[in-house]
């Protein structure tokens, strides 16, 4: 689903592009966590973007969870995404769970 150019920015990480570049910066990502779910809240489109409003739990090793707010952005040209942009603050996500 990706052109191979495509970006990846998530929050304040640094941006990955090519597919093998953003494989990799998704599967670093994943490592920190246990598991993850999506609530969908609101989704726009047109003929060359997706945007979804979300509300994102993430499970950390340690068994507690958090959620957190989140619209990603996804930029398609060809019916490949160029682009997705994830704008949240995941700081909550490393702080020391309560």
């Amino acid at each position: 689903m990706l052109s191979e150019d495509s970006r990846f920015k998530f929050g304040n990480f640094p941006e990955a592009q090519g597919k093998t570049n953003i494989h990799q910066a998704q599967t670093d990502f994943y490592k920190t966590i246990k598991a993850l779910k999506y609530d969908v809240l609101h989704v726009w489109k047109n003929k060359d973007s997706v945007v979804a409003e979300m509300l994102v739990t993430y499970i950390r090793h340690d068994g507690s969870e958090i959620t957190l707010p989140v619209t990603d952005v996804f930029k398609i040209h060809n019916n490949k995404v160029t682009g997705t942009y994830i704008y949240m603050d995941v700081n909550p996500l490393y702080a020391p769970s309560k």
